[in-house]
């Protein structure tokens, strides 16, 4: 077996066995991806999801990916959910997983952990819009073929935090569906100068529980930090090869146990 096939089998087993057995993963921001800088609005005291009431907007917001290296040297790419905290390009940070999204993010401070709904919608979304082996953005869909990666990732981004920050009651995913607007209630993004934006933010919108809701099949996890930034990642599914490796590592580590028996 030649040392480069070594190396990739031992990565995919570290960040199998590690993703299976752990609960925390160490990780080095490395830079921002695909982004687009946003005027965002949030006031926590509006209930309701349909109010018009006025917001104060912070500009210049980074929304888009983060790229990251974790403890087994693989790529991570995650989207924020907390816009509260921060997290800066070339830190370190320590993060709790967690596999039920009704967990994240912690509080405080503003939001708190989404409801079953909200975790429902972020499912959807996930499943139709990013790559499960990857984490990037998914080829061929209706986001990536009409838009730029920035615009792409900019609008994603700011589904998600809309769905993390609206006041949407725990209920129907088809009542949920139609109370995102970002426009209205808690979560605001002014999107006036930047119409490419908006249409994907409407792309976006308009395909969430189309025939029928989906879900990642267990591969989201939520990224719990008490000072820095949660977050939501996709674990990356194992790639045939890497499988194929373990197993014949596996094989090779039996018969040496029963050589010496």
């Amino acid at each position: 077996m030649s040392s480069n096939k070594t190396i990739t089998i031992a990565l995919g087993i570290g960040l199998i066995s590690g993703y299976a057995a752990a609960d925390q993963i160490d990780m080095h921001l490395d830079q921002f991806g695909g982004n687009e800088r946003i005027s965002i609005g949030i006031d926590g005291r509006i209930t309701d999801a349909s109010s018009i009431s006025a917001v104060d907007y912070i500009s210049g917001v980074t929304a888009g990916e983060r790229i990251w290296t974790n403890q087994y040297g693989a790529e991570v790419v995650t989207y924020c959910i907390q816009v509260y905290e921060g997290v800066d390009v070339g830190e370190d940070c320590t993060f709790t997983m967690k596999t039920d999204l009704t967990m994240v993010p912690e509080s405080p401070p503003y939001p708190g952990a989404m409801n079953s709904t909200q975790a429902g919608l972020i499912e959807d979304l996930y499943s139709r819009f990013i790559d499960g082996r990857t984490g990037l953005l998914a080829d061929d869909t209706e986001l990536t073929d009409g838009f730029d990666n920035d615009t792409a990732s900019a609008a994603f981004q700011l589904v998600v935090w809309e769905i993390v920050n609206e006041a949407i009651t725990d209920g129907s995913l088809d009542d949920a569906r139609n109370e995102l607007s970002m426009e209205l209630g808690a979560f605001r993004a002014n999107l006036a100068s930047e119409d490419s934006v908006e249409d994907a933010v409407d792309s976006i919108l308009s395909a969430l529980g189309q025939d029928g809701w989906m879900d990642t099949g267990g591969s989201m996890r939520g990224l719990s930090n008490p000072t820095r930034q949660d977050q939501l990642m996709i674990v990356p599914l194992p790639m045939p090869g890497i499988l194929a490796g373990i197993g014949l590592v596996g094989g090779i580590l039996m018969r040496r146990k029963l050589n010496k028996g």
